[in-house]
């Protein structure tokens, strides 16, 4: 059995997770366009957005997907910001 401890550059991802994001790569469009390639994909990523809140116990306006982490940690800065003006 491998044991791996460095989480801070990657993390191994489930089995089940990887086939549902390989299945979700065959997808072509942006899901901000308005066009049908775009309305699928948008459907797959408010479908995915769906499933994890559920799996969270969260509401779906409060799972949000960014491009990476340096993004994520302006977000999380900006937001507590704001919360403390509140």
């Amino acid at each position: 059995m491998v044991v791996y401890l460095d989480h801070a550059s990657t993390t191994p991802i489930r089995p089940q997770v990887l086939a549902r994001y390989t299945e979700f790569l065959q997808v072509l469009g942006n899901p901000s366009s308005v066009h049908s390639a775009g309305q699928s994909a948008r459907q797959g990523l408010e479908e995915a957005r769906e499933e994890l809140a559920n799996a969270l116990g969260a509401n779906r306006s409060e799972v949000v997907f960014t491009a990476g982490a340096a993004f994520d940690e302006g977000q999380m800065k900006v937001g507590r910001r704001l919360a403390v003006k509140i």
